[in-house]
């Protein structure tokens, strides 16, 4: 058993004291590389440009308006995108940057993820580079999450059985 100090604003705002946890939220973490083609500012057409940051910067609003659409207590986030070759004058050709969802439900996560993944293929078209990405983390599964419970209720059962006995 877990004290908790609540991490988001449920409770305070509402001015509840105390709450009961509902689950354990899985998620998924992937890494995903948007690949354009690196080329000089001043001489490369606005049209002519595969700027891999300007397509990772509609990925990571696809993410969050996806996880928007989707009714219920889920959340996606993208923590940073790190382009290169990072100058001030230079089209980045490489934009590296994470995506994370949670839920309490693993088809939610699937479900979020499959239309990221038709939106990022959009913007793909539109900006003429190539977004691939992979898992990294994967936490436990649901089933997992719920035997853990199950052998954490047991012991506490127990234990509280041991201390009447005395």
């Amino acid at each position: 058993m877990e004290l908790h100090i609540e991490q988001g604003p449920q409770l305070y705002e509402t001015k509840v004291q105390i709450g009961v946890v509902q689950g354990i939220v899985g998620l998924k973490r992937w890494k995903c590389i948007a690949t354009g083609f690196a080329n000089h500012a001043g001489t490369t057409p606005m049209n002519r440009r595969r700027d891999a940051l300007a397509a990772a910067a509609k990925d990571l609003l696809a993410v969050r308006d996806v996880v928007r659409e989707e009714p219920g207590r889920q959340v996606g986030t993208v923590g940073y995108v790190k382009a290169e070759p990072g100058a001030p004058n230079v089209i980045p050709g490489r934009a590296e940057f994470p995506v994370e969802l949670r839920d309490l439900d693993s088809a939610v996560i699937e479900r979020m993820w499959q239309r990221i993944q038709q939106r990022f293929a959009q913007t793909d078209q539109e900006e003429g580079v190539e977004t691939r990405c992979a898992v990294t983390q994967e936490f436990s599964t649901w089933d997992d999450v719920a035997n853990g419970t199950e052998v954490l209720y047991r012991s506490i059962l127990n234990l509280d059985k041991e201390m009447n006995a005395r």
